[in-house]
């Protein structure tokens, strides 16, 4: 707009003194050919940097502010509202119910501060940029004894679930970027909360999120040029008291961070869309290792891969997991896939399909991590699981407890009852060993009998513990 209407003045000074030269010429419908014109685009413009709904700035002026004040050097605070499970109002009252709500709420807003301040940050989510930190707080205060309250639109009362998410430049944020990721990070940090709906990004919060982008960054470098390592875990077969499988867990190649968990890395994989391509990269070293131990003459019955469920988002999944197998020439039955209940309850038909392709194959299927999170029994009976790998938490707690050892117990036996293995993951001591035994355990898993190795060393283990148990059997 300021480009237009600068430009405007000296395209009317041309009329005019075109109009003085040549007097004889009528620029009259050019003149309003013009101011039409600027008209339109005047129109036009609103309505690109302005909501249509609530009539208040989007999220691209919101953006264009931020980035204004960092330019003037100004200290500023923004949060964001954002109402919690708005997407029930929509899908169980309509669109209109939903969409009177947010006028009313926008409404209020606007009732305790100027116009200028708000913004639409989203669909349920509402921004806000203020320089007064101490309107701030009394702003909070102001909306949380409302949301007490309910918003009644077609004689109905709705209470409203919210949270709100803040940070403050430059005594957090230093950067148009830091802001915008702070203050995301910090709305989905007040979701995670019960008790407190409020959360303002701190330096340590801003840190993290730094860390966080850093590993992103690894990542993507380590997808690209396939440098992940992967280390081998050696599980023991109580049966034949030999390693007889593996589990493979993916690590950081030497990076500037140091030693980063799994626990760390993998969230951040899938929140960016980079497992899916480390987990076939895992699988390909999975077959190379599994090539190596096909060279020898050992009783070794496959090595495990852990699935993400973002994995069964991709298109092609099982074409490309079986001509990963298929180019190493490795037996379909050697490779395991790992999954969770969790991910079941989050994908169930796209699993329960691929599960069903892959046993034809006989590819066969672990139940990772059981006794946690909700640890459905239905899961175990209606999909074709192999093996049960029991969570160590479980296994510890059955240590102290003996309410807990007797529950270990009787599922370790009813699951050996309807055909499934049972692999004890968390075998620390002589004591888990003996009590796992005890249930009827054919698997255990644990830094007792080995913490999990680069390729080389599983490979060593693996073969040794066979010679020497050959050995031992000779003897």
């Amino acid at each position: 707009m300021i480009y237009i209407l600068g430009v405007f003045p000296f395209i009317s000074a041309l009329m005019i003194l075109f109009q003085f030269l040549y007097p004889k010429y009528i620029l009259t419908g050019t003149a309003a050919t013009s101011a039409l014109l600027i008209l339109y685009l005047y129109l036009q413009n609103k309505q690109i940097f302005t909501d249509t709904l609530t009539s208040l700035l989007n999220r691209q002026e919101f953006n264009k502010m931020i980035n204004m004040e960092i330019t003037d050097k100004k200290e500023f605070v923004v949060f964001v509202i954002s109402l919690r499970d708005f997407k029930f109002i929509n899908d169980k009252f309509g669109q209109d119910v939903g969409d009177k709500i947010l006028l009313q709420v926008c409404a209020y807003l606007k009732s305790l501060l100027p116009k200028q301040l708000l913004y639409r940050y989203g669909g349920d989510e509402f921004a806000i940029i203020c320089r007064d930190e101490q309107r701030v707080r009394e702003a909070m205060q102001d909306i949380h004894r409302r949301m007490k309250n309910p918003w009644v639109v077609s004689g109905m009362n709705f209470m409203l679930k919210y949270v709100v998410g803040g940070i403050g430049y430059p005594m957090v944020a230093n950067s148009e970027e830091e802001v915008i990721k702070g203050l995301e990070y910090a709305v989905m940090t007040a979701k995670k909360k019960e008790q407190e709906p409020v959360c303002f990004c701190t330096n340590e919060m801003m840190n993290y999120i730094k860390r966080k982008y850093q590993i992103v960054e690894i990542l993507k470098e380590c997808v690209e040029k396939n440098s992940f390592e992967v280390y081998f875990q050696p599980i023991f077969d109580i049966h034949t008291a030999t390693y007889r499988k593996a589990e493979a867990l993916l690590r950081l190649p030497d990076n500037p961070l140091g030693f980063v968990s799994p626990e760390e890395f993998i969230p951040i994989a899938e929140e960016n869309g980079l497992i899916a391509p480390i987990t076939y990269q895992v699988l390909e070293k999975t077959c190379i290792f599994i090539k190596e131990l096909m060279k020898e003459t050992i009783d070794f019955v496959g090595v495990s891969v852990n699935f993400s469920v973002i994995q069964f988002m991709q298109e092609n999944v099982e074409q490309k997991v079986l001509h990963i197998i298929d180019q190493y020439h490795i037996p379909y039955d050697l490779i395991k896939i790992e999954i969770t209940e969790s991910m079941l309850a989050t994908n169930y038909d796209a699993i329960m399909q691929f599960m069903s392709n892959m046993t034809k194959h006989g590819i066969q299927f672990l139940l990772d991590d059981f006794g946690t999170g909700y640890s459905n029994i239905s899961y175990v009976l209606k999909v074709p699981f192999h093996t049960v790998k029991i969570d160590k938490s479980l296994v510890w707690q059955a240590m102290k407890d003996k309410k807990a050892a007797i529950l270990v117990r009787k599922m370790a036996e009813a699951f050996k009852e309807v055909g499934l293995h049972v692999l004890a993951e968390g075998i620390e001591t002589q004591e888990h060993i003996d009590f796992m035994k005890s249930c009827g355990c054919d698997y255990l898993q644990g830094y007792y009998y080995s913490r999990p190795l680069p390729k080389q060393k599983a490979l060593d283990t693996i073969i040794h513990n066979e010679v020497a148990n050959k050995i031992k059997k000779l003897q």
